[in-house]
């Protein structure tokens, strides 16, 4: 379940093809003024995706790793489990890679978390200790649904569909998680560590280590089920 938000940087980044495996200015990119956030106001959402290393980089080491470490020794899903989860989130980590642009190892990680969060419902409705969650990411933070509705040009998370809260998410990830993903991304850039990560410094579950241990598991078996 999603936890309060952590003040990120402002700024403009790329959408990632995942064809030339570039970062390009696509035409729905745009970055919001500080004072008027993108809001669909009868026109298209316009979202700007957030940055992505490649699979190229080297993950930081340090505390990062140390983390990571600590996350797989608390146990991880069994593999038919993980298997199982995987399979019902295929279909959704291969939209966000076509419809989105998202790179497979952060479709993967955010499917992973989607299918761990909600069973992939935008529509189911949790209990949380900040109140109730809502979609595919559980958002429980009020400064986050009111954020949301600012960005839908004033329709609730509650009454949002799949579309709006993935929008939302990666938007997110642009403007006031910027800072939390990047530490995500610090975990690792494979689907599993970065599931990890993401679950850990994103989403920021109650079972932190244990929720952020599954999802590592669920991350890791997507990531062998061919995108299609």
């Amino acid at each position: 379940m999603a936890g309060d938000t952590t003040d990120g940087h402002k700024g403009g980044n790329p959408w990632h093809d995942p064809k030339s495996g570039r970062f390009t200015s696509g035409p729905t990119v745009g970055s919001a003024e500080p004072s008027n956030p993108p809001g669909n106001n009868g026109n298209e959402i316009v979202v700007t995706a957030p940055r992505f290393r490649t699979q190229g980089d080297r993950p930081s080491a340090g505390a990062h790793q140390q983390l990571l470490a600590a996350i797989k020794q608390t146990g991880l899903l069994s593999l038919r489990i993980a298997e199982l989860h995987a399979e019902h989130a295929a279909d959704f980590r291969d939209t966000l890679i076509k419809k989105y642009g998202l790179p497979a190892p952060l479709a993967a990680a955010l499917a992973a978390n989607a299918e761990m969060e909600s069973g992939l419902d935008a529509s189911v409705t949790q209990s949380g200790k900040n109140g109730k969650g809502h979609g595919l990411f559980q958002l429980t933070d009020p400064a986050r649904k009111a954020s949301f509705k600012q960005f839908n040009g004033g329709k609730s998370l509650e009454k949002s569909n799949a579309d709006q809260q993935i929008k939302y998410q990666l938007y997110e990830l642009a403007n006031s998680e910027q800072r939390t993903f990047a530490l995500a991304q610090r975990v690792g850039s494979d689907a599993a560590s970065l599931a990890a990560g993401y679950s850990y410094y994103v989403v920021r579950p109650k079972k932190n280590f244990r929720d952020s241990a599954d999802r590592y598991a669920v991350a890791r078996a997507l990531a062998k089920i061919p995108i299609k």
